[in-house]
C-alpha cells in the first residue's frame, strides 16, 4: 500500500481528502449532538431496621456424603448504551471552530459481592501412632592425623624454639629491669634516709644552740639580776614622807627623870632592809634625858616600815623619822 501511494500520488491526495471529509463530518456531528443532562441523586431514605426472633431450627446431622460444591453465580454483564446514529451528513459550510464537549465517564458495573459456599465439613480420621523409629548406635569418630613431612615439622619445631628463645629473652629482660628499679628504689630510699639523718642531726644540732643560748641567757640574766640586787643590797637615803608604818613601834618610858605626863621629842636614824624591818637606829635629836635616849633607840626596832621601792625593787633605806612621845 506503501508503495502504490508514493507511485501514484493522485491515489494519495484522494485518500487525504477523504481522511478530510470523514473528520468534517465527525466534528460537525459531534459539534451538534445534545448533551446529556445528569439528574441530582435523591438523598437515600432512612432504613427501617425491625428485630424478629427467627424460629429455633434443629441442626442437620452431618452427613458423610460428599456434597457437590455450588457453582458461583456470574456476575450479571453490564448493558452497553449502543452508539448513536450517525447523522446524515450535510453540505459542508464553514463553521466556527467546534467546542469538543468533555467526555463522560462509563458508569461503573455494579458488582454484588456473592459469599463462595461453605466448604463441605471432611469426616475427622484416626490419628494413628508412628512405630518408634530405631535407635542407630553412635558413630565412632576416628581422628585422623595430617601427614606431616619431615621438613614441615622440621620448620614449625624451630619456630617453636624460635618462640621460646624470645619468651625466655623476653623475661630475663623484665627480671634485669626489675632489679635494676629495685635497685634505683632501694638508691633514692638511702639517700632519702641519709637525707632525714642530717636533717635530725642538723636539727638536734640547732636545739643544742639553742639550749646553750638559752642557759647563756639565763646565766646572763642571774648574773645582772645578782649585780642589781647587789646594787640594791647599797643603803639609799629616802625622806621621812616615804616612810609608812605597818606596825607602830610601842614606848614605854620610866624612871626617865621626866615628870609625869611631860611630851618628849627626839629624831631617830633608821637604817630599813628590803623586808621593811628595821636592822639599826641612831638618834638624831636627843630628848634632853639620856636614859630615854637609850630606851627609843631599843624600843623602836618593834615596829615595821612599808619596804622601799625604786625601779619597781625594793631597797635598803636610810631614813631619819621624828618621834613625840608622852612620858607615863
Amino acid at each position: 500500500m506503501r508503495d502504490t501511494l508514493q507511485q501514484n500520488p493522485k491515489v494519495k491526495y484522494v485518500v487525504i481528502a477523504v481522511a478530510l471529509a470523514i473528520h468534517a463530518i465527525a466534528g460537525t456531528g459531534l459539534a451538534n449532538m445534545q448533551g446529556i443532562t445528569l439528574k441530582k441523586p435523591e438523598p437515600p431514605k432512612p432504613l427501617e431496621i425491625t428485630l424478629t426472633t427467627p424460629p429455633a431450627v434443629e441442626p442437620e446431622p452431618i452427613k458423610n456424603d460428599i456434597v457437590e460444591p455450588v457453582k458461583p453465580v456470574e456476575p450479571p454483564k453490564p448493558k452497553v448504551q449502543p452508539k448513536p446514529a450517525e447523522p446524515t451528513p450535510p453540505k459542508p459550510k464553514p463553521l466556527p471552530e467546534p467546542v469538543k464537549p468533555k467526555p463522560l465517564p462509563p458508569p461503573k458495573p455494579v458488582v454484588k459481592e456473592i459469599k463462595p459456599p461453605p466448604e463441605p465439613v471432611k469426616p475427622i480420621k484416626p490419628i494413628e501412632p508412628k512405630p518408634p523409629e530405631p535407635v542407630k548406635p553412635p558413630e565412632k569418630i576416628i581422628k585422623t592425623e595430617p601427614v606431616v613431612d619431615n621438613q614441615k615439622q622440621f620448620e614449625i619445631q624451630r619456630q617453636a624454639e624460635e618462640v621460646k628463645r624470645k619468651a625466655e629473652e623476653a623475661e630475663r629482660k623484665r627480671q634485669a629491669d626489675e632489679a635494676d628499679a629495685k635497685r634505683r628504689a632501694d638508691e633514692a630510699e638511702r639517700k632519702r634516709q641519709a637525707e632525714a639523718d642530717a636533717k635530725r642531726r642538723a636539727d638536734e644540732a640547732e636545739r643544742k644552740r639553742q639550749a646553750e643560748a638559752d642557759a647563756k641567757r639565763r646565766a646572763d640574766e642571774a648574773e645582772a639580776d645578782a649585780k642589781r640586787k647587789a646594787q640594791n643590797n647599797a643603803p639609799v637615803n629616802v625622806s621621812a614622807s616615804e616612810a609608812v608604818w605597818v606596825k607602830q613601834p610601842r614606848f614605854d618610858l620610866k624612871d626617865i627623870g621626866a615628870e609625869n605626863g611631860e611630851t618628849l621629842t627626839a629624831s631617830v636614824k633608821l637604817s630599813v632592809n628590803k623586808q621593811g624591818a628595821i636592822t639599826s637606829a641612831d638618834i638624831a635629836k636627843s630628848t634632853g634625858y639620856p636614859k630615854a635616849d637609850r630606851l627609843i633607840k631599843q624600843q623602836v626596832k618593834t615596829g615595821k616600815l612599808k619596804p622601799f621601792m625604786r625601779d619597781g625593787q625594793p631597797v635598803v633605806g636610810n631614813v631619819t623619822v621624828p618621834f613625840s612621845i608622852n612620858v607615863n
